[in-house]
């Protein structure tokens, strides 16, 4: 007998044989079986691209740390700017014409003042030895 042919026989032969069906107990066992032969085998985590980030980073520090500017020599520390003829005279004038208003001062008296500061304001009104545009050096 060749192998097909026995092959052959046994198929007849169980296809024959009625179908039964498994105890409750055995079902479970079956398909615990079955779950851990199919289960989807889980694949360890390859570790070296968060090495390989690490050792970049650290890699890192020193070139920026090294192109960092170095600080000005001979920076002085800022000191607030001195007020302006135009700037005192223009707070000046805003006292005043707000000590005349609480004073209750008609409008006939406050048109002097705020002519003047208007002319203030456009630099009419600054002294002839103050230039006009000063130049701010940063």
């Amino acid at each position: 007998m060749s192998a097909e042919s026995e092959l052959e026989s046994l198929r007849r032969r169980l296809a024959q044989l009625p179908e039964e069906a498994p105890p409750p107990s055995l079902w479970l066992a079956l398909q615990a079986a079955h779950s851990a032969e199919f289960k989807r085998q889980r694949r360890p985590r390859a570790r070296w691209p968060y090495a390989m980030a690490a050792v970049l980073m650290l890699a890192a520090v020193p070139v920026l740390l090294w192109h960092q500017p170095a600080p000005l020599p001979n920076a002085a520390p800022s000191l607030a700017p001195e007020a302006s003829y135009q700037t005192t005279a223009l707070r000046t004038l805003d006292r005043e014409l707000q000590r005349r208003v609480l004073e209750g001062a008609s409008d006939a008296e406050l048109a002097p003042l705020w002519q003047q500061r208007e002319q203030i304001l456009r630099g009419q009104a600054l002294p002839p030895e103050t230039p006009r545009h000063t130049t701010v050096r940063i």
